[in-house]
C-alpha cells in the first residue's frame, strides 16, 4: 500500500508541476500560488485529524518555527514558483523539484553532520541518473531532429 500511495502521489505531483506551467503562463501566477497554497491548507486542516489529535505550539520557539516554515517553505515556495514556472518549461522545473531532496540531503550532511547511509547513497544516484538520462536523451532527440531538418531542408533546394 505504501509504494502505491508514493507513485499516486508522484504522478499527482508531476500532474500540479504540468498544470501549474500551464496556467501560469495564462493566468496571474501570484493568484495561482495564492489559490495552491489556500487549497493546500484546507485539505491539511481536513487530514489532520486523521493523524492525530491536533494541538497548538505551546511556546514561543515553536510558534517561530511553525512561522518560519509557513511564510518561508509554504507561502515562499507555492507562490513563487508558479511565477518562477512561467519563464521555463514544466520539464526542468520536475527536474528542480527532483533535485530539491538531495540538496537537503547533501546540506544536512554538511551543516548537521548527518549520514545518508547506502541507500541514501543509492537513491541520490539514482535521482542523479534519472536527470541526467533524461538531458541525455532529450538533447540526443533535439540533435536528432535538427539532422532532420537540415537534410528536409537541402533536399528543397
Amino acid at each position: 500500500l505504501g509504494e502505491a500511495l508514493c507513485l499516486l502521489e508522484a504522478c499527482l505531483y508531476a500532474g500540479g508541476i504540468i498544470l501549474t506551467g500551464k496556467f501560469s503562463r495564462t493566468g496571474d501566477p501570484i493568484v495561482l500560488g495564492m489559490f495552491q497554497i489556500g487549497f493546500l491548507s484546507l485539505f491539511a486542516a481536513i487530514a489532520s485529524p486523521l493523524a492525530g489529535t491536533p494541538h497548538l505550539p505551546q511556546n514561543g520557539t515553536e510558534w517561530g518555527v511553525i512561522l518560519a516554515l509557513a511564510l518561508v517553505c509554504s507561502c515562499f515556495g507555492f507562490t513563487f514558483q508558479p511565477v518562477a514556472q512561467r519563464y521555463t518549461t514544466a520539464d526542468r522545473a520536475a527536474q528542480m523539484c527532483a533535485i530539491n531532496p538531495l540538496a537537503t540531503a547533501v546540506l544536512s550532511a554538511i551543516f548537521l553532520q548527518e549520514r545518508m547511509g547506502v541507500q541514501g547513497v543509492i537513491g541520490a544516484a539514482l535521482i542523479l541518473l534519472g536527470i541526467v538520462l533524461h538531458n541525455y536523451h532529450k538533447s540526443g532527440a533535439v540533435s536528432a531532429a535538427a539532422v532532420t531538418a537540415e537534410g528536409d531542408t537541402s533536399r528543397a533546394a
